[in-house]
C-alpha cells in the first residue's frame, strides 16, 4: 500500500480563508501576509471546491454561514473528496450547535467573531502541527479509493465479505454463486490489489476508510 502514496513535500504554510464576507477576507489576508503566513481568500465554497485538487496542502478556515454551499456542507464534500487538510470552522454568536456538528465531521476548533489575534495564532499553531499527518491520511484515502475502483462489481462483493469475515461457502450462499466461482473472485481480487493475506485487505480498507470494518 505504501508504493502508491506518493512522497509528500511541504512548501510554506498556506491558510485557505472561506469567508462571502469581503470585508472580512481582506482583514484576514493582511493580517496572515504581515506575519509571514501564505494565504489565499475564497469568497464562494464553489471557488475552493473548483481547486482543491490543484492546491498545496495548507489550513482552511472556514465560514459557517455563506450562500450556497455553507461550511458544514463543504466539510462534508472535502472529507468525501479525501481532503482531510485541518479545518477551523468561524461562527457568528449562537452558533455553537453548528460549530459542533463541524467538529463531528473533524473540524480542529472554532473561532467565534470577533476572535482576537490570539486566538488565531494558536489555531493556526495547532492546524500546521497536523497538517503533515492529515496529508498523509488524504493521501492514503485517495489510494485506496484508486486501488478498490479497478475491482470489478463481484470482485468487490468479494472484498467486503473478506472485511466482514466471510467464509467462501458464506460468500457464495450471500451471492448466489458457486464456492469455486467465490475461490476465483478471490483470487483475482487480491492479485488486482497486490493483496498477500488478510492483513494486506485490512489495510486497504481502513486507507479508505480509516477505520477497522472488524470492529
Amino acid at each position: 500500500m505504501g508504493s502508491n502514496v506518493p512522497r509528500i513535500e511541504f512548501g510554506p504554510p498556506v491558510v485557505y480563508v472561506v469567508d462571502d464576507d469581503r470585508d472580512f477576507r481582506v482583514s484576514v489576508v493582511t493580517l496572515l501576509s504581515a506575519g509571514g503566513v501564505q494565504v489565499r481568500p475564497f469568497a464562494e465554497s464553489h471557488d475552493l471546491l473548483r481547486e482543491i485538487d490543484e492546491l498545496p496542502p495548507g489550513f482552511i478556515l472556514l465560514d459557517i454561514r455563506m450562500p450556497c454551499i455553507g461550511g458544514i456542507d463543504l466539510l462534508a464534500m472535502l472529507r468525501e473528496r479525501d481532503c482531510h487538510w485541518p479545518v477551523a470552522i468561524m461562527t457568528a454568536h449562537g452558533e455553537i450547535p453548528l460549530a459542533v456538528q463541524a467538529m463531528r465531521l473533524g473540524a480542529i476548533d472554532f473561532l467565534e467573531k470577533p476572535f482576537t489575534v490570539e486566538a488565531l495564532d494558536e489555531v493556526l499553531r495547532v492546524a500546521f502541527e497536523k497538517l503533515p499527518d492529515t496529508v498523509v491520511k488524504s493521501q492514503h484515502r485517495k489510494a485506496g479509493h484508486r486501488i478498490f475502483s479497478s475491482l470489478s462489481p463481484r470482485q468487490k462483493q468479494v472484498f467486503t465479505g473478506v472485511i466482514e469475515g466471510l467464509t467462501s461457502k458464506e460468500m457464495a450462499i450471500r451471492y448466489g454463486i458457486s464456492y469455486r466461482t467465490v475461490q476465483s473472485y478471490r483470487i483475482d481480487m487480491m492479485n488486482k490489489l497486490g493483496a498477500k493475506n488478510l492483513v494486506d485487505l485490512l489495510e486497504i480498507n481502513y486507507a479508505m476508510h480509516g477505520m477497522n470494518a472488524r470492529n
